[in-house]
């Protein structure tokens, strides 16, 4: 009997481990025609008006050093919700340095009964010296599409060896967080 209590005793945290842990929601990136665009559907325990006020609250306490939201737009009849987002993503590019990229994309929200779509589309990075003049020239020029560097693997900047994957790697790390964020703040 004390060899199956201390078995059962040693074998505990390892379970307790194992269902604590979250997957991820995304392995691989995203393709939708020929667009790359990251979305999760999330049943939710609020009502139509209580995911409206988390998505609200989300999107204002989401902000930060490394995040920047703009152009909130909201149609609560049609329980849609829509924002800009910049991410500032700092991507390995060997084991002790990096390079910074921007990423900019739009994140939407259509909810309805406890239901919330969640979309993140119209990805494109840039380089952060660009970004940072945007109010002195058109920076649309300047946006690598999301595709070239996830998708076609074809964004190679100067002194970044295999800098595509890593910058999948980033993208997917960050879907990874904000949807994790997102699902928390919908289901506390």
């Amino acid at each position: 009997m004390k060899k199956w209590l201390i078995f059962i005793m040693a074998f505990m945290p390892l379970c307790s481990f194992a269902q604590s842990s979250v997957k991820n929601r995304f392995e691989q990136i995203p393709v939708k025609g020929d667009k790359v665009v990251f979305a999760d559907t999330i049943l939710s325990l609020f009502n139509k008006d209580e995911i409206r006020q988390s998505i609200y609250y989300w999107i204002n306490t989401a902000e930060s050093k490394d995040r920047s939201i703009s152009e909130v737009k909201n149609n609560h009849e049609a329980g849609i919700f829509s924002c800009k987002v910049a991410d500032y993503l700092m991507i390995s590019r060997s084991t002790l340095t990096t390079f910074p990229l921007y990423m900019l994309y739009t994140l939407s929200f259509e909810y309805k009964n406890s239901l919330c779509i969640v979309s993140v589309h119209d990805i494109n990075y840039i380089e952060p010296s660009d970004f940072e003049q945007r109010k002195n020239k058109d920076i649309d020029n300047l946006m690598i599409p999301a595709e070239l560097p996830l998708v076609e693997k074809k964004y190679n900047p100067a002194f970044v060896k295999n800098a595509s994957e890593k910058i999948i790697e980033a993208t997917l790390s960050d879907m990874n967080l904000l949807i994790t964020s997102i699902r928390g703040r919908l289901n506390p």
